[in-house]
């Protein structure tokens, strides 16, 4: 019985192991600097979403923070979120424009939400610092879309 098992050990076709690549770490391993200063730009805006994007001094009630997640950071999220996920799966031309797109969108976004906020600082509301990095994280997504277009000699 023992020599069957032996025998049935060397017969059976050996097992592919998993080499431990994912998709994203392929991705990672290939991609340009600027492919990487996008992504950077998307992980900066994803974080800045769950920071205060808003303080308000309530007076003696104290400070009030609100995140972009209060306001329009689920769809600002969801163009960013967007943005990376495109730019994981294609390396064609117009993944790179869906990018861009992405990118200046959700720019733009940031820049109106920071405006609107200003709008109304005479009464204890002020920007917090989740709405400038996010701000930031978008401005770096856009040049390194930027950088991806030129780079493909798309623009």
């Amino acid at each position: 019985m023992g020599d069957y098992l032996a025998v049935k050990k060397q017969q059976a076709a050996p097992v592919q192991q998993d080499s431990g690549t994912s998709a994203v770490t392929e991705f990672w391993a290939n991609a340009t600097q600027f492919e990487k200063m996008a992504i950077g730009g998307i992980v900066v805006c994803l974080i800045g979403l769950f920071l205060p994007w808003v303080t308000v001094n309530a007076g003696a009630w104290g400070t009030v923070n609100a995140s972009g997640m209060n306001d329009s950071g689920a769809v600002l999220g969801v163009i960013i979120g967007a943005a990376g996920i495109v730019l994981l799966a294609t390396k064609n031309k117009d993944g790179a424009w869906a990018v861009a797109a992405g990118g200046v969108l959700g720019l733009l976004m940031g820049i109106k939400n920071y405006l609107d906020i200003n709008n109304i600082s005479g009464f204890g509301v002020s920007a917090g610092f989740g709405l400038y990095i996010y701000i930031v994280g978008a401005a770096v997504l856009c040049y390194g879309a930027y950088m991806i277009l030129k780079d493909k000699k798309l623009i």
